[in-house]
C-alpha cells in the first residue's frame, strides 16, 4: 500500500487573481518555479523555488513536501503535474496511482512568468 501527498509550489504567490493555478497565467508573482528532487538521509521530497527573485526579495523563498521513510520503503515522487486542460491530469495521476501505487513521471522545465506547477511525494506503508 502506497500513500501520497500533493501540493503546488507557492513561492512568490501573491494570492491576488489565482483562477487557474496550473494551466493559465494568473498570479503575477508565480513565475520560472523550480520543483527539485530532495533526499536527505531518511527524508526525500521536492524542494519547491522560483528563480525568478533575487534572495534579497520578499517573495524570495523555498518549501519542502517531504516523507520520512524507513530504508526499505518505496519512495514515490512526481516532480510537476502534466500541464493539461480541464480533468485530464487528475484522472492521470489518479488512474496510474491506484493502479501501480507509483506516480507518473514529467520531465518538465521551469514554468513560465505567472505560472506555477504542483509536485506529489509517497511512500509505501
Amino acid at each position: 500500500m502506497a500513500i501520497a501527498w500533493c501540493i503546488r509550489n507557492l513561492i512568490g504567490t501573491t494570492y491576488g487573481e489565482d483562477v487557474d493555478r496550473n494551466l493559465l497565467p494568473s498570479d503575477e508573482g508565480y513565475g520560472r518555479n523550480v520543483n527539485a528532487p530532495m533526499d536527505e538521509g531518511n527524508f526525500h521530497g521536492i524542494v519547491f523555488t522560483s528563480e525568478k527573485y533575487p534572495p534579497d526579495h520578499p517573495r524570495f523563498g523555498s518549501m519542502v513536501l517531504a516523507t520520512v521513510a524507513a530504508p526499505d520503503a518505496q519512495v514515490i515522487r512526481m516532480l510537476h503535474w502534466p500541464r493539461k486542460v480541464w480533468f485530464e491530469p487528475l484522472n492521470e495521476i489518479w488512474d496510474t496511482f491506484t493502479q501501480t501505487g507509483t506516480l507518473p513521471q514529467y520531465k518538465l522545465k521551469s514554468t513560465i512568468d505567472r505560472q506555477t506547477d504542483a509536485g506529489a511525494v509517497g511512500s509505501s506503508v
